[in-house]
């Protein structure tokens, strides 16, 4: 992204003046692109990133209970394991992902432990659906995968995991699937 933020605005060869020969392989004598310095602002203002053999290190985030002023880290999810409760004790089940076993670590307003149920709507009995647009880019938010063997279709990543662990009535489509019913 800092690299097309900086733009193709410079002509080619526009090179800072140096004695460098442009065929040259004296690595020490090479010239100077005038897109470097503003290429490394944008880098620089880009924001904490992390380079594992030259790919972005993957991300985690945390999800926050906010309660008043304070806080509570309920989970994590990252893009290789999902979303994880956090471990409070040895008893925990660290790697759980059903609604149950995070609902009993969530503060609701009024400091009751119990999901309140005053917003919901009846739906006839009929599961909420979720259209997913296939859309490539930013993964390890939204994915969407078809297994090659049997058709299904997988989806993944964070928002698929917060879904997931916040209510277990819902059906998740993709928007090419919504097409063609």
């Amino acid at each position: 992204m800092a690299a097309e933020q900086v733009g193709t605005h410079y002509p080619e060869a526009s090179y800072q003046d140096t004695t460098a020969d442009l065929n040259s392989s004296d690595l020490f004598n090479l010239p100077i692109s005038k897109r470097g310095p503003k290429l490394l602002k944008a880098i620089l203002t880009s924001g904490i990133f992390h380079l594992v053999d030259g790919k972005l290190y993957p991300t985690s985030y945390k999800i926050l209970n906010v309660v008043g002023n304070g806080e509570k880290e309920v989970a994590v999810w990252t893009q290789s394991h999902g979303l994880k409760r956090v471990r409070r004790n040895t008893a925990d089940k660290f790697n759980s992902t059903k609604k149950e076993d995070f609902s009993s670590s969530i503060m609701w307003p009024g400091k009751s432990r119990v999901v309140p149920r005053g917003w919901e709507v009846p739906v006839r009995g009929k599961k909420l659906r979720v259209a997913v647009a296939v859309r490539p880019g930013f993964e390890e938010y939204l994915n969407v995968m078809r297994d090659s063997r049997t058709g299904a279709i997988h989806f993944g990543g964070y928002y698929i995991g917060s879904i997931q662990i916040s209510d277990g009535s819902f059906t998740i489509c993709s928007a090419l699937r919504l097409l063609s019913l």
